[in-house]
């Protein structure tokens, strides 16, 4: 018997991997990477988030804004590829603007207060450090720790913060000045830094950030800030007090932070619910700052085809005969209607990945309609599983 390659010969004793089998790693994730640099389709989505971004980089007003849809529809992937430093550079650039740097982070469902500012100093931390480090280097080979405390206070109001952020240029003293931000250092070390107390209040956190961000702003070639914070509908299953802290921190931020700052939040919202419902959850104060209100659509049944093709066309390599890709997206496009569901990147993702799973296994590595059609019930079932425990979950 002859076989058409190596690798079909391999496949045949189960050696061949499913990147040799295909000549790529399967593109179609259930979740989108951390650092996302592709985006497929959706067009109209990602032209709306471009501009406020845009608009953000070359005005000053704070920003709020809501992004909202359903399940799977797109919010994450947004998040993850806006919050990637390349995309970002792609946009200030031809601007002639500085990068900005952005944070992402999930909406806590318990003690929002500790949460979010642990989460925001953990991920703003490095770049704090490095922008302390050039003031240093600038003020010449005296390494005066005097000479640097005044500079800092030239953006910083807290003298104990301008005190501990004065030595991270130490080496021996970097693991304390952080840990003193993290609210983890204990008295010993707080006396080490030479400071009376450690941050341990709300508003000791509130001041602490809005010090770091106005720093890092002015300090640093007019750097602007983005928060993005997935997975907002978290806020219909806080407690009252949660709640309650959630929306004053959001309040408080913005108030503190009045210039400079984008805030997106990502919100799911359950079949029926409004994204009104959302925005009263937020409070009364929050909802007046909100700038806008966006929404991630269901996808079109062209769209999802033009959402396959352009990750394949990224790859390089289309296992799909022709019209196969339209006649996949026709079968989940009338399923999803038939369930009352959106037609959404994450349906589109786990079908093709379910497809090239089973062509991999099948040792199909040309896709036909004919096996699309041979698999319809699987494709179906695996397709639309999630839906299904989500259902059953809720009864």
């Amino acid at each position: 018997m002859l076989y058409r390659s190596i690798f079909e010969l391999l496949h045949m004793v189960g050696v061949v991997s499913f990147r040799e089998f295909f000549g790529f790693d399967n593109p179609f994730s259930l979740t989108p990477e951390e650092k996302e640099k592709i985006w497929a389709d959706q067009k109209e989505l990602k032209q709306e988030v471009e501009n406020i971004i845009k608009l953000f980089l070359m005005t000053s007003p704070t920003r709020l804004i809501i992004l909202y849809g359903d399940w799977g529809s797109g919010k994450t992937h947004a998040m993850r590829y806006f919050t990637n430093e390349e995309n970002l550079k792609s946009l200030s650039e031809p601007l002639h603007l500085t990068t900005p740097l952005a944070i992402s982070l999930i909406c806590p469902t318990n003690q929002a207060f500790n949460t979010l500012y642990i989460k925001i100093v953990e991920k703003i931390y490095p770049r704090l450090v490095e922008v302390v480090k050039v003031i240093d280097d600038s003020l010449g080979s005296l390494r005066d720790p005097r000479l640097l405390q005044s500079e800092l206070s030239k953006y910083i109001e807290n003298k104990n913060l301008v005190k501990v952020l004065s030595q991270v240029t130490d080496t021996r003293k970097e693991m304390l000045v952080e840990k003193y931000l993290l609210m983890t250092a204990k008295p010993t070390e707080l006396d080490k830094l030479g400071v009376p107390r450690g941050i341990s209040t709300y508003v000791d956190m509130i001041e602490t950030l809005s010090n770091i961000f106005t720093f890092l702003m002015e300090s640093n070639k007019y750097l602007k800030i983005i928060i993005w914070i997935d997975e907002g509908e978290h806020v219909f299953a806080m407690t009252g007090k949660d709640l309650l802290e959630f929306q004053t921190f959001l309040r408080d931020l913005i108030d503190h932070v009045p210039r400079n700052l984008l805030i997106l939040i990502n919100a799911s919202l359950k079949p029926g619910q409004s994204v009104q419902e959302f925005v009263e959850y937020l409070g009364e104060p929050n909802r007046r700052r909100i700038n806008r209100v966006i929404s991630s659509p269901e996808m079109r049944p062209e769209e999802a085809i033009q959402y396959v093709k352009d990750y394949l066309q990224l790859l390089e390599r289309n296992p799909f005969e022709t019209n196969t890709i339209e006649s996949t997206i026709a079968i989940i496009a009338e399923e999803a209607k038939n369930r009352g569901l959106a037609l959404t990147p994450a349906l589109v993702n786990a079908a093709f990945s379910v497809i090239l799973d089973t062509a991999y296994f099948e040792k199909k590595d040309t896709i036909t309609i004919e096996f699309i059609n041979n698999i319809k019930d699987k494709l179906i079932s695996a397709t639309f599983s999630q839906y299904r425990y989500t259902t059953e979950s809720l009864l």
